[in-house]
C-alpha cells in the first residue's frame, strides 16, 4: 500500500490514504487477475487553507467522520485520478494520522499530588 493523492470524480474531493487493491479473494490475486476494488486506509480530504510565496498551508477533515473505520473500500467508477504526495504532504499526513491514533487521556480522579 502507498500513500496516494485520490481526485474523487463526481464530488471533486481532494482525498489523502494509504491505497491498496482489493481482490475477490487471494486465489484472485495469485492468478492475475483485475482488483474488484480500492482500499482507502485512513482517508482524509485535503483543503488548502492559503497560498503564500513560500508554498501553500493544507488542512485535513476525516474523509467519513461518521463512522470509527480506518479502512474504506472505493469502486473505480468513483476514481478521477491517484498521482503521488508531495514529500511535505505526505509527512503531514502521517504526523495526522499519529495524532489522531493517540489515546485521548481523560482525567484520573484518584489524581494525587505532592507537595
Amino acid at each position: 500500500m502507498a500513500i496516494q493523492v485520490i481526485n474523487m470524480k463526481y464530488s471533486n474531493e481532494q482525498v489523502i490514504a494509504e491505497v491498496g487493491e482489493v481482490y475477490h479473494d487471494e486465489k484472485s490475486k495469485e492468478k492475475g487477475e483485475k482488483p474488484i476494488c480500492l482500499a482507502f486506509t485512513d482517508p482524509y480530504t485535503l483543503h488548502v487553507v492559503n497560498e503564500t510565496e513560500d508554498g501553500y498551508n493544507i488542512n485535513f477533515k476525516k474523509w467519513n467522520p461518521f463512522t470509527d473505520d480506518r479502512q474504506f473500500n472505493v469502486g473505480f467508477d468513483l476514481i478521477g485520478i491517484i498521482s503521488g504526495a508531495k514529500p511535505a504532504v505526505q509527512t503531514a499526513y502521517e504526523q495526522k494520522i499519529l495524532a489522531d491514533s493517540q489515546p485521548i487521556e481523560e482525567p484520573n480522579e484518584e489524581t494525587t499530588t505532592t507537595e
